[in-house]
C-alpha cells in the first residue's frame, strides 16, 4: 500500500510543482524537470498502479483469480481495494 501512495503522492507534487513552474518546468536544467521523471520511475518502477492495486486486492481477499475456472480480472476489484484503501487513510 506505501508504494501504490507514494506513487500518487509523487506523481500529484511533482505535477502540481510543473502547473506552477509551467514551461519553465520542462527545461533540461529544472530541478522540476528531473523530479517528474524520477516520479514517473517511481510510480512504474515497481509495478504500475493498476498492478499495485490488483496485489493489494489480492491480499484484502477481493481479487479472485480462479473461481469456478473463470477468470476474473476486472477493474471493478481493484477500484474497490483502492477505496478501501481512501477509507483506511
Amino acid at each position: 500500500m506505501a508504494k501504490l501512495y507514494t506513487g500518487e503522492l509523487s506523481h500529484r507534487a511533482a505535477n502540481s510543482a510543473l502547473q506552477i513552474h509551467g514551461g519553465y518546468g520542462f527545461m533540461e536544467e529544472s530541478a522540476i524537470s528531473r523530479l517528474y521523471r524520477d516520479q514517473k520511475i517511481l510510480e512504474i518502477g515497481e509495478g504500475t498502479n493498476e498492478v499495485q492495486r490488483m496485489v493489494i486486492a489480492r491480499h484484502l481477499g477481493l481479487f479472485l483469480s480462479h473461481r469456478a475456472g473463470t477468470k476474473i480480472t476486472s477493474r471493478t476489484n481493484a477500484a474497490t481495494a483502492a477505496a478501501m484503501i481512501e477509507r483506511s487513510r
